[in-house]
């Protein structure tokens, strides 16, 4: 899936995922918490991002592709 937001804005993410107890959402340092299941995310840096949920036994993963739109300013047309 892919997620386009524009340069700077955050939103809280929907996981999914259940029966998971612990949750890793990577590079870390693109959400406020990186290990609840439904974080906010600041669009700071294009590409893939990454959900790890394990139940202790099983792990499932997932990713999604951040596009980010940069607002035109400056242009007369």
């Amino acid at each position: 899936p892919e997620l386009s937001l524009s340069q700077g804005q955050s939103i809280r993410l929907q996981s999914t995922a259940t029966n998971a107890n612990a949750y890793v959402w990577s590079p870390a340092a693109f959400f406020d918490s990186p290990t609840a299941l439904n974080p906010v995310i600041t669009a700071e840096a294009e590409g893939y991002y990454f959900l790890e949920a394990t139940d202790g036994l099983c792990v499932a993963r997932d990713s999604f592709y951040l596009s980010i739109e940069f607002p035109c300013s400056g242009y007369q047309i």
